[in-house]
């Protein structure tokens, strides 16, 4: 035997699709809640983020300049130094060169 009973929905488990619809909008405002307040968190995190990378930076900047000046300063020692040198070397030069003109002159004086 087979018994077929109408369905009309009037009874009071029934679900509307009314219902449903109400249920997924509701849903559909919860979640877009909760994802604005992710997206929000998200912001903060990345705005803390972009802080301390610019923190970071200007630090780095700052040692840098300092490096960069102190080895400016120990290259210009260095430079200062070798033309020291130099003109000491020049100076010995000349000075043995004013000694040989003066011995060729004294030579030439002595055999004339």
């Amino acid at each position: 035997m087979l018994v077929v009973e109408k369905f009309d929905g009037n009874s009071d488990s029934a679900v509307t699709i009314k219902d449903v619809k109400d249920k997924l909008n509701e849903m559909k405002k919860e979640l877009n809640s909760k994802l604005e307040g992710e997206v929000d968190t998200l912001k903060n995190e990345i705005g803390s983020v972009k802080n301390e990378i610019d923190s970071l930076k200007k630090v780095m900047n700052s040692k840098l300049e300092g490096e960069i000046a102190s080895l400016k300063s120990e290259v210009e020692n260095k430079i200062s130094s070798s033309e020291a040198r130099i003109v000491n070397n020049l100076r010995v030069i000349i000075q043995d060169m004013f000694s040989e003109v003066a011995e060729v002159k004294l030579k030439k004086w002595i055999i004339k």
